[in-house]
């Protein structure tokens, strides 16, 4: 009887650590290391980088995202971050499945799908 009070002791005791060790890590862990978008690689899909981003008014008032030649428009706010999709992607002709994700001036996330068209000038264009 003693040894299985200790042993439930100690359960529980590892319990109470694994609970602080929880805690701890969700708290490092909700502010990840983004690393840095070198060159002109390509980067990897639904991993967080840090870059300078660049945000523009467009005609109708709401933001746009210009990154690495390409113009992403609004979509859908979560709480921290803001998704957004490729301006080509209602185009009849292309229909282009790029998605981003951003979380304030300088985190970027880039979805499993990739741009189907070259890149395009500060007007919509492509080059």
């Amino acid at each position: 009887m003693f040894l299985f009070f200790c042993v439930a002791l100690r359960m529980k005791q590892i319990k109470t650590d694994f609970n602080k060790f929880f805690q701890l890590s969700l708290a490092v862990t909700s502010i990840p290391f983004c690393p840095p978008l070198l060159g002109n690689r390509t980067p990897l899909p639904k991993v967080w980088y840090s870059v300078p981003l660049c945000y523009m008014m467009n005609r109708r008032g709401t933001m746009n995202l210009h990154f690495r030649g390409f113009i992403y428009i609004q979509k859908k706010r979560h709480n921290r971050t803001m998704n957004w999709v490729c301006n080509k992607s209602n185009s009849s002709q292309t229909s282009c499945k790029a998605r981003v994700s951003t979380e304030g001036d300088n985190k970027i996330r880039f979805g499993v799908n990739w741009h189907n068209h070259g890149e395009v000038d500060g007007t919509g264009e492509a080059f």
